[in-house]
Formats: C-alpha cells, structure tokens, sequence
C-alpha cells in the first residue's frame, strides 16, 4: 500500500492510496466508503491491470473480456457497460473475450468531464451516472449520432451511489453534517425529499418492490440523534413517516451496505476501522424476522 498524504494550507490534508495486492486468499477485498465524516473519495476505482473479467460463482472460467481497461460497469440488455477514460462503452456480456473491440456509446469531449462513480440504466433504457467528488448526476443522451450529457441536479451537489425504480431515481445528498434521501422524477425531472423529518446515518439504502430500507434517526428536542436503526417507508403510500423496524445501538456496527432481493435483505455492518470488525446478516422479508449471520 503505498500512502502519500499532503497538508493543504486550510488545514485539511489530501491522502492518495494505491494499493498493490496479490489476494491469493478469501473472495473479497473491502474499502468501506461509507459513514466517511468529512472524508472525500476521488478517483476510486478497482482493477486487475485495469482489465475486465468474467467468472462463474465458483471460481472457474475466469475470462477476460476485452482488451481495453475500464470501471464503473453496468449491464443491460445483454451488454456490458463500461466507463474507460475517454468515455463509455459497451461489449456483449456473453460473447466477449480478450481481443473483443468495444463499442464507444458516449465520447468525452473535454478533460474538464465529470467523473463517473456510478452508473445505472432506467428500465426504458435512459442511462445515467454520477459524478461522485466531482459533484453532480447525468443522463447521457445519444441522438442522430451525436452525444449530449445533460446535467441533473447542480454540480456541486456531490452524488455518489443512487438507485432506479421504476421512473424513480434514488439518491443521498450531504447537507452540512447530515444525509439526506431524495427522489427524482425521471419523468417530470422534479426533485423531492423522500423523508424530512428522518435522516440516513451511514448512507445506506436499497429499494426493492416499492419500499425504501434505510438505517437512519431522528432528532430529540435537543437536537441530538435518537432511535437509530433500520427503517422501512411504503413508497406508495403519501405518509413521510416510515416504519421503525428495529433499533442499532450507536456503540455497535453499523450498515455500510445492503440489498434486497425477492425474500430477503442483505445488511454489511462495519465499524468502519480497515481491520475492525464486519459482518454480513440476511434478514427475511417481508417480516425481517429469522436473522441469518452469513460471516
């Protein structure tokens, strides 16, 4: 691992890390990126030489897919998106292999181009991406040949991950020392807070079959954080008030991550320490009882 850290003359300091890693062992490496405080994360991504691979569930058939390095992927409709430093580009998810040339879909015009963090299609194959430091939440618009990146929100807005369902765009904003969750109306374009009186403690949600899972709180009378834990609201129905389904006390980990799925969601606790403690429970939905304790 190789750190270098600078001083900055108001104070603060910028810290590079590049790590160099054989992981010969285990099935993943983890970087939280979560419950940062006044940390900033730029120009992250994850690389083996900067190439892309394939690889089944068990370990085998491990198959580069094109020759060019990228970041940031997505799929859709039986393609591989990627992000490369010029642009984005796409490559059939089955078919590829080392010498595959992929297919340039958008093309950076300007070194002043926002980063792309993360990137996600809408089912009606609108494709969108954040700009993460770098501020900002794009659509990416291709019309009679000719690219246009069309600016969402402001760009000092720092957006980093956010979630698709249906027409609706989910993200979290910082405002001063608090997270925000917020919806953007692919259709009508207009932004509204999902909750108001709630706020998300690490920056971790997931919607799944119209409800948003969040571990979150509230503030007392004395502005001080109360009743932390995970919380449910029904996106279907008009109340902002959600579901308060069980309580995480702040001495404990905390959820860095989750998923949903079908019958059950996936919750990653961390304490946020490199080599601190983490744990991955699935909890069965719609109930969230029968907690199972994977690692």
């Amino acid at each position: 691992i190789d750190i270098n850290a600078e001083l900055l003359p108001d104070g603060s300091a910028s810290i590079t890390e590049i790590w160099d890693i054989d992981a010969w062992d285990g099935t993943e490496w983890y970087l939280v990126k979560n419950n940062l405080g006044d940390i900033k994360i730029k120009d992250f991504s994850v690389s083996e030489n900067g190439k892309i691979f394939r690889i089944r569930p068990d370990g085998s058939a491990r198959t580069q897919l094109t020759a060019v390095s990228g970041s940031t992927l997505t799929c859709y409709k039986g393609y591989l998106y990627f992000s490369a430093s010029d642009g984005i580009y796409r490559i059939s998810a089955a078919e590829a292999g080392p010498d595959t040339e992929p297919e340039c879909v958008y093309r950076e015009e300007t070194e002043a181009a926002p980063a792309r963090y993360w990137m996600q299609f809408s089912e009606d194959g609108r494709l969108f991406f954040s700009g993460g430091a770098d501020g900002g939440l794009y659509e990416v618009r291709t019309a009679d040949g000719v690219n246009d990146l069309i600016p969402l929100c402001p760009t000092e807005t720092e957006v980093y991950f956010f979630q698709i369902d249906g027409s609706e765009l989910y993200f979290d904003v910082l405002i001063g020392d608090r997270i925000y969750l917020q919806m953007l109306d692919l259709e009508t374009g207009k932004f509204r807070a999902v909750i108001r009186d709630y706020f998300s403690y690490t920056a971790a949600y997931c919607v799944r079959d119209g409800f948003l899972y969040f571990e979150g709180y509230r503030l007392d009378a004395s502005e001080a954080s109360t009743d932390i834990g995970l919380y449910r609201l029904n996106l279907s129905a008009d109340s902002e008030k959600p579901e308060f389904l069980f309580e995480i006390p702040e001495s404990e980990l905390h959820i860095s991550d989750m998923y949903a799925e079908a019958n059950g969601l996936y919750c990653y606790y961390s304490d946020g320490k490199t080599n601190g403690r983490h744990q991955l429970i699935r909890y069965a939905l719609p109930e969230l009882d029968k907690p199972q304790t994977i690692f």
